[in-house]
């Protein structure tokens, strides 16, 4: 960094929270005690204005190099363009709508506005190569690189008309499910990006267009870097004032190394804010101090809570006025409760080291909870698992556990007939031995009871020759039926084919 720009970014940090006046004061002293240039005072200037309007969410509206007036006009020839309109001004120049007049197509062209610096330079040019390099459905393409004859560098791209992803979601009404798959998509820009060694570092609503077909575009890597770049440094004001704070990262708004997580906690901002309305952090004022320290120290609410919230209208009248009235998608509390919170505050984490490990990560579990699998944002347990397996597999659940109770049903049933049967033929047997034993001890000692005898005894043999050949291994019932043949025998006189009989069941 080169000592005006050091100057620079030194007094841009003592100045930034200073009123209007005393920033006056303030430069004027200290320009005319380090001799710097003129030029100076007007630079910091206009730092100053584009850092108050990136706080006021303004950001992608607003240069950030000095100049009033645009370059170009309507109708004007521009190396090889029709220039339309003016379309926006961003991190370091503006863009237009133009015509390719020999390819008959429409482009969005990028341009260096007024006034550059070195740094601002760079990163234009450190943009051009990125986008060169990029070759991917949901990411702008780069049609064609420049110079101007004063040398100022511009590039041609792919002119995107869509609408913020905010917007869009909103406007289309999209359901919970329809966003995180278009949110999904968004993340496959990203990781083709990391997997090519670039970190987008402004990831936002404003930097991802979706068109009428709901096909989103990723834009404007004007802060991206490159992951190999070791001499581009971070933790410059500089940097602080391009990106976007509400989106940022704490290891951005600290200055510290900047790593693909970086991205992965913008995502999780974003995502965040698609289903709950509002950002992770609600800020009362716009100052760098405020910034820090609730990105850095505030953990926030659980997604699901802020709905509740915002639905039951718990808060007071101040708070809910930071609290849009419904959330960009059409979500309930309930559908964010549990795993969605789970995946949306690991991307929030404060330390990089405990958010997803890469975006693919973080994508995964979206697709996994859409498709109702168990995620790795949740702590794994057999009951988690298995409510998972429950939800994703209802019907199957349902008619496995009709059939479970059915055979229970059946098995009960078969079980208490089978008892009743048995309670029921053991009866039978104890009503048949009284008969055969008991009752005819007692008939044997009266006068003319011989036929009534003989009737027993014929009823009796033929009720022990049918137990005998139901008894099959029953010990205890060959046993009771020898027993019965055995007095049958001393009825008869003894002896006698069933006296012979009694053998087997010794």
């Amino acid at each position: 960094m080169t000592n005006r720009e050091q100057l620079v970014d030194a007094l841009f940090a003592e100045a930034v929270d200073l009123s209007d006046s005393e920033r006056e004061l303030f430069f004027a002293a200290r320009l005319a005690e380090q001799g710097a240039e003129p030029a100076l005072l007007d630079e910091l200037k206009a730092l100053l204005t584009n850092y108050r309007r990136a706080n006021a969410n303004e950001f992608l509206n607003q240069p950030l190099v000095s100049g009033d007036a645009q370059t170009l006009n309507e109708g004007q020839e521009f190396e090889g363009y029709r220039i339309a309109r003016l379309i926006g001004e961003g991190g370091m120049g503006e863009v237009y709508l133009a015509e390719d007049p020999e390819l008959k197509r429409k482009v969005a062209l990028k341009l260096i506005k007024g006034h550059a610096t070195k740094d601002i330079l760079r990163r234009f040019q450190s943009e051009r190569q990125i986008l060169a390099n990029l070759k991917h459905a949901n990411i702008a393409q780069l049609y064609e690189a420049g110079a101007t004859a004063d040398g100022l560098p511009f590039f041609a791209m792919e002119y995107v008309e869509g609408d913020p992803i905010d917007k869009f979601v909103a406007d289309c009404g999209l359901t919970l499910n329809e966003g995180l798959k278009l949110f999904a998509t968004v993340c496959s820009a990203i990781s083709y990006a990391h997997q090519n060694l670039i970190i987008h570092r402004d990831i936002k609503p404003g930097n991802i267009l979706v068109t009428k077909n709901g096909e989103p575009k990723l834009l404007d890597f004007g802060i991206a870097k490159l992951l190999q770049d070791e001499s581009e440094p971070d933790a410059t004001a500089s940097m602080f004032r391009a990106l976007t704070p509400q989106y940022a990262s704490p290891e951005q708004i600290k200055g510290e190394p900047i790593t693909t997580a970086s991205d992965i906690y913008s995502l999780g901002t974003l995502l965040y804010e698609l289903v709950t309305g509002q950002r992770p952090y609600r800020l009362k004022g716009n100052t760098a101090a405020e910034i820090t320290k609730a990105i850095c120290e505030q953990d926030p609410t659980k997604p699901s809570n802020v709905r509740n919230d915002a639905e039951s209208g718990r808060r007071g009248d101040t708070e809910k006025k930071q609290i849009s009235a419904s959330p960009r998608l059409r979500v309930s509390p309930s559908a964010l409760r549990g795993d969605l919170d789970n995946i949306i505050l690991k991307a929030l984490r404060k330390e990089p080291s405990r958010r997803y490990a890469s975006v693919e990560q973080f994508s995964e579990d979206i697709r996994r909870h859409l498709e109702g699998l168990p995620v790795t944002a949740h702590k794994d347990s057999f009951a988690y698992r298995t409510t998972k397996f429950i939800k994703r597999n209802k019907i199957a659940v349902a008619a496995a556990l009709m059939i479970l109770l059915t055979l229970t049903a059946g098995i009960i049933a078969t079980t208490v007939q089978a008892r009743r049967a048995n309670r029921r033929f053991n009866q039978a047997r104890q009503l048949a031995h009284t008969i055969l034993f008991d009752y005819h001890d007692e008939i044997a000692a009266l006068p003319g009871s011989t036929k009534v005898r003989e009737r027993m005894v014929k009823d009796a043999l033929q009720y022990l020759d049918s137990l005998s050949q139901d008894a099959g291994n029953d010990v205890s019932l060959l046993r009771e039926v020898a027993i019965g043949y055995e007095k049958t025998a001393t009825v008869q006189g003894g002896g006698g084919s069933h006296v012979k009989a009694y053998g087997r069941y010794q």
